[in-house]
């Protein structure tokens, strides 16, 4: 950043932003709670874990916890190897194969912006573990999303359903 400053200051502004951002990235390893996280985690558990983080971050906000899940599923596409992802895979397979579904999804403005927040909330919190760990909770808390927006009596079923067999085109 001094150094754009001194040749034109083209760059500061998005520099100290994205400094910003990783310095919130890293705060729980910094400050002492990673070992909190990882202990938490070993006692009690992904699905308990994944269902605080969601909880506590998206405050059962629908429209919120719908926008994470897509965009976690499009993270995973572009950036992860799938077969670490068995839930994200799964809703590619069967429901997210047309990337067009996840850009109009991820395209809402409104839903974006109110979302930057939490994403980097999110992001402080899974980043404390090992990638294994991290990629486990981040499926995890993809299917309980999935679950929570879906219909009690139809969530378990046509997760299951689609495990055995694929929706085909």
């Amino acid at each position: 950043m001094r150094l754009d400053k001194q040749q034109g200051d083209q760059f500061s502004m998005p520099l100290g932003r994205e400094l910003a951002e990783c310095k919130a990235l890293a705060v729980n390893r910094l400050n002492g709670k990673r070992d909190l996280f990882v202990t938490d985690l070993r006692k009690k558990g992904f699905d308990f874990v994944a269902g605080r983080f969601a909880d506590t971050i998206f405050e059962g906000n629908g429209q919120l916890l719908g926008y994470h899940m897509v965009n976690e599923v499009d993270n995973v596409k572009k950036f992860e190897n799938v077969a670490n992802f068995p839930s994200v895979r799964l809703l590619i397979d069967n429901w997210m194969k047309d990337q067009r579904v996840i850009d109009d999804t991820l395209s809402n403005p409104s839903i974006s912006s109110e979302y930057q927040d939490k994403r980097i909330l999110f992001e402080s919190m899974v980043c404390v573990y090992d990638h294994a760990d991290m990629a486990k909770m981040r499926d995890v808390i993809v299917k309980k999303i999935w679950c929570l927006l879906n219909p009690p009596s139809q969530m378990q079923p046509i997760w299951e359903a689609a495990l055995r067999s694929p929706i085909t085109e």
